[in-house]
């Protein structure tokens, strides 16, 4: 399996050692002296945050004991003097009001902002920071605690907004962000914002067994927190699920879209970009999650305050781009079969074996596999279908 999705599955190991070699941030050093720097540059960060310590996060995610850990053969802790962190502060802040904290998970080594997303942080008045090699061939507990550590850092240095801490990230970042939301809603205040990727604390359906067929799953990834935590995560935190009509991740997003309103999440909003494939949606779809999140804020405050907000989650299914935006429309990553070379067919049949038989959907994965031996037999991608063929079985 491939690393990103190593991570996803709960029948991962518990991976990881008791060794946090770093000391850890001080609650005194809320006090510290506010930055004012602007525009985008590198930070490296002195201190581990409490939460960042490794048996924390396993505790937390329910992985199991810090034995199994000990035996696993990945990266088992990170040196965070080693660490760099992109940061992008809009040029109007000027500490006098607080900003909102956005913390993100790269799949790749690339810590900084895509593109024109500059654009909406500056509107929404929003920092930024990202952990540079923090991508998919990374250990997950290790990017996890990369942004538990920026997450306690940068209000050390930084006049940020306490309920405006969101977590977000992109496809196997999306999917560390997923958990991070919902795991530690007593650090990311905000909520998540996961696009393209997404894990859950329980499995869910993806369909029911007939005559001579198991029923499939996707799998349970983490634990649900205790209560406390809980009623923070589905009363409180605001949570948007974004991914394409062509994102090879668009069903589980969905389903577990549907499955956390059946669980109580009050704020939580799903988009689904059309045209998109499995990449970053353009700034336009991207304020769209920010303006999600940040609605769901004066809803959640109006609730506590007991001036009659309403209850029910408001929820944005597929939304529709106006017609003379349709130019600005994301581009598909995965075009249609008929505008694809024959070595990229096989490619695209490849992808999607992986990912079924990645989320144990393995009845789905040998279809995949055994179509791209047939059709595409001279493929450098067959050989590995083959092996993957045996190792799950031709059915």
């Amino acid at each position: 399996m491939t690393r990103l999705f190593h991570f996803a599955l709960i029948g991962v190991p518990a991976i990881l050692a008791c060794i946090v070699a770093s000391p850890v941030c001080r609650a005194d050093e809320q006090n510290e002296p506010k930055d004012a720097k602007t525009g985008s540059f590198q930070v490296t960060i002195p201190r581990r945050s409490r939460e960042s310590a490794i048996p924390s996060i396993i505790s937390r995610l329910g992985w199991g004991s810090v034995d199994v850990v000990k035996n696993s053969k990945d990266e088992q802790d990170y040196d965070l003097a080693k660490e760099t962190f992109e940061v992008y502060v809009p040029a109007d802040y000027t500490g006098k009001e607080s900003y909102g904290l956005f913390v993100w998970v790269n799949p790749g080594p690339d810590g900084k902002v895509h593109g024109r997303w500059t654009e909406v942080l500056d509107k929404h008045k929003l920092i930024w920071i990202g952990a540079n090699n923090s991508g998919n061939n990374r250990a997950g507990w290790i990017r996890l605690g990369l942004a538990l550590d920026a997450a306690a850092y940068m209000p050390t240095k930084y006049n940020t907004d306490k309920d405006r801490v969101y977590v977000s990230g992109a496809s196997g970042g999306g999917k560390c962000s997923s958990m991070l939301g919902i795991v530690w809603p007593d650090v990311f205040t905000g909520g998540s914002y996961p696009m393209l990727g997404l894990n859950f604390y329980r499995r869910v359906m993806v369909s029911a067994g007939g005559v001579g067929k198991q029923s499939e799953f996707y799998p349970q990834s983490f634990k649900r927190p205790p209560a406390k935590l809980w009623d923070l995560v589905t009363k409180e935190r605001r949570h948007v699920f974004l991914t394409g009509d062509n994102d090879m991740n668009r069903q589980p997003t969905e389903l577990m879209f549907k499955e956390a309103k059946k669980d109580g999440f009050k704020y939580i909003t799903y988009i689904q970009v059309p045209g998109m494939g499995h990449q970053p949606p353009d700034a336009e779809w991207f304020e769209k999650g920010i303006i999600a999140l940040d609605e769901r804020r004066k809803t959640v405050a109006d609730a506590a305050g007991g001036r009659g907000a309403q209850a029910a989650p408001k929820t944005v299914t597929k939304q529709a781009k106006p017609a003379a935006q349709s130019s600005k429309a994301a581009p598909v990553e995965e075009p249609t079969d008929a505008a694809l070379s024959p070595d990229e067919q096989a490619e695209k049949l490849m992808k999607l074996a992986r990912l079924y038989a990645e989320n144990r959907l393995y009845g789905k994965a040998r279809e995949k596999l055994k179509q791209l031996v047939k059709d595409f037999p001279k493929s450098k991608f067959v050989p590995e279908a083959e092996r993957m063929l045996k190792e799950i079985g031709r059915g």
